[in-house]
């Protein structure tokens, strides 16, 4: 998704909805060690919460992406714009008679915030994060 996010800021086309929408981010070698510690221990079990040491928003993180590559900042859109889209991808979808790649679903559930307490995660998994910011996880790219 990195990958598609910076080839798309690359070309001033990659628009994210105004409204702050707050996430954890996590470094794939953080996440992987989380993986790994969860298949291998005995003790783990139920769902976790994974996440680095600070959250932040969707859009401050694209924004630090943005400065990273040097390539423009994510335009800001109103929310409306992201379910015309969604609607119009569903209709063509419809009317071809192929799959729609893009759902009404997926942008609902994109704007919802996913923040939540990573404490279980640090107990169980990882005590120690090797990237615990986003900031620091910038160096992987």
């Amino acid at each position: 998704m990195l990958e598609a996010a910076r080839w798309l800021m690359k070309r001033s086309m990659l628009p994210i909805w105004r409204k702050p929408t707050w996430y954890h981010w996590l470094a794939l070698p953080d996440f992987l060690t989380c993986v790994r510690a969860a298949i291998e221990s005995e003790n783990v079990n139920g769902i976790y919460q994974l996440g680095d040491d600070l959250p932040l928003t969707i859009q401050d993180g694209l924004d630090r992406f943005a400065d990273h590559w040097k390539t423009p900042k994510p335009l800001r859109l109103p929310g409306w714009t992201f379910y015309l889209a969604a609607t119009v991808v569903e209709a063509f979808a419809i009317i071809t008679g192929k799959p729609s790649p893009l759902h009404r679903d997926f942008i609902r559930i994109g704007m919802i915030s996913h923040v939540g307490d990573t404490t279980r995660m640090k107990e169980d998994l990882l005590h120690d994060l090797a990237y615990p910011t986003l900031d620091d996880g910038l160096t992987l790219l």
